[in-house]
This record gives structure tokens, C-alpha cells and sequence, in this order.
């Protein structure tokens, strides 16, 4: 099996943050994973941070257009997802790959069950 990698791309605003999400760059997310797609990742992991342990939804536009910026590279949406209708949202977008699922299930707002049927993997 051929092992891809997976790049976390986290920003604010369209914007890259680093540093612990302290430090907002100038670098635009969606150039940056074109980039990222150039050198061979085979994934793109977009934390939107503004939203990230929020539970308001996730930025299923942003994650859409960055997806679409690069074809053949897997989007995983990060960040706000708070309930079933977060993850039907996502899943009603072809081009984002899947997405990750932290605290809505910690706290309960989702079960693993359902989040597995409203993603279409159940």
C-alpha cells in the first residue's frame, strides 16, 4: 500500500495561521494548497480555526472553493461541526472528501452512528 500524505492547512479568514493558531499570515489557504497539491500531497486537512470547538457549523463554502482549487487532492473539512445537519451539509458536497468530528461527539451532540448514516458511509 502507498502511504499519502496528509497536509493540515488551518486558517483564519482565508489566511493561514500558525504558531498554535497565534500568528495569522498574509498567505492565502487556497494558494497554499495549490501548492501543496504541486509537491505531491495527497490530502489537504482545512481547519477553518475561526470556527474550530464552536459546534456553529463548519465553512462548507470555503472548504468547497479550496476543494475545488485542487482537483484530485482529498479535501477534509475541519472545524464547527455541531450537529447532523453540519455533516449533511458536507456530505451534499461532492467535492469535500470528508471531515473530522471532535468535540460534537465528546459532548454528545452526535453519536458515531449517526454521523457515520448522515455522512453515507453507514
Amino acid at each position: 500500500a502507498v502511504c499519502g500524505v496528509v497536509v493540515a492547512l488551518d486558517a483564519r479568514d482565508g489566511k493561514v495561521a500558525t504558531r498554535g493558531w497565534t500568528v495569522t499570515t498574509d498567505h492565502d489557504a487556497v494558494t497554499l494548497a495549490r501548492q501543496l497539491a504541486a509537491r505531491g500531497a495527497g490530502a489537504v486537512l482545512y481547519t477553518d480555526i475561526a470556527r474550530d470547538g464552536t459546534g456553529e457549523g463548519p465553512n462548507v463554502e470555503a472548504t468547497a472553493a479550496l476543494a475545488r482549487a485542487v482537483p484530485g487532492v482529498e479535501v477534509i473539512a475541519s472545524g464547527g461541526i455541531g450537529s447532523l445537519a453540519h455533516l449533511r451539509a458536507l456530505a451534499a458536497r461532492s467535492e469535500i472528501a470528508s471531515c473530522v468530528v471532535g468535540r460534537a461527539l465528546y459532548d454528545g451532540s452526535v453519536t458515531v452512528h449517526d454521523a457515520l448514516a448522515a455522512g453515507g458511509a453507514a
